[in-house]
């Protein structure tokens, strides 16, 4: 008689026959999701209305960053893990390009830093909404600025992401915790949501720092 107990070979096979619907699945909402941002781009190039232009542009890099997400699952072999450092090289530019600013990324380790999907979804949902910070403040709602991102471990476990642009800078006392705008209370609320700590400061440009533990 059975015991009841799964075994790793019926484990593994149930993964490969979740795995291509999971990869279609990822296939179908990245195109779902980019059909939605085209469509809101088409509409925000139609009003001239500056306020309307910058709430349809959050909406649309939204849409695209979590689409990225999805695509990038599709194109690689499901493992429930993410190379973060592969992951963002991939995607920044993408999500610059949909801004209309430049990215760079700098890379401090030389091991992989492999997160859970979870992980790297929400990382990617807070560094969009930094970069559209940089677009809409630092540079004023205009195009053709640029912002760099940094990857970092330490000896702790900590994972450290910096985003800096070349903009205007914060206002003076400036936190992050308090501030009103949709964006940064996304920001503060995933990163709390991983265990980790939100700073940012101006240097030549508006400088934020995320660390989160990295298991």
């Amino acid at each position: 008689m059975a015991d009841g107990n799964i075994s790793e070979h019926e484990t593994a096979a149930t993964q490969q026959q979740l795995d291509p619907r999971l990869a279609e699945a990822d296939h179908r909402v990245a195109n779902s999701l980019n059909l939605a941002a085209t469509m809101l781009r088409m509409q925000r190039e139609r009003t001239d209305d500056c306020a309307v232009r910058n709430a349809i542009l959050s909406a649309e890099t939204r849409i695209v960053s979590i689409a990225k997400f999805h695509a990038y699952l599709h194109r690689r072999e499901p493992q429930g893990r993410v190379a973060l450092a592969d992951f963002l090289r991939e995607t920044l530019p993408e999500v610059g390009a949909a801004l209309g600013l430049h990215s760079l990324l700098a890379v401090n380790v030389s091991v992989p830093l492999n997160v859970p999907e979870r992980v790297a979804r929400q990382l990617m949902i807070v560094l969009n909404e930094l970069a559209l910070n940089a677009r809409k403040h630092g540079y004023g709602g205009q195009e053709g600025g640029c912002f760099s991102v940094e990857l970092d471990a330490d000896s702790d476990g900590l994972l450290k992401i910096s985003l800096r642009d070349s903009g205007n800078g914060l206002p003076d006392g400036f936190d992050p915790e308090k501030a009103d705008g949709l964006g940064l209370k996304i920001v503060t609320a995933l990163v709390h949501e991983l265990g980790g700590s939100f700073s940012c400061h101006t240097d030549g440009g508006a400088h934020f720092t995320i660390s989160i533990p990295l298991e």
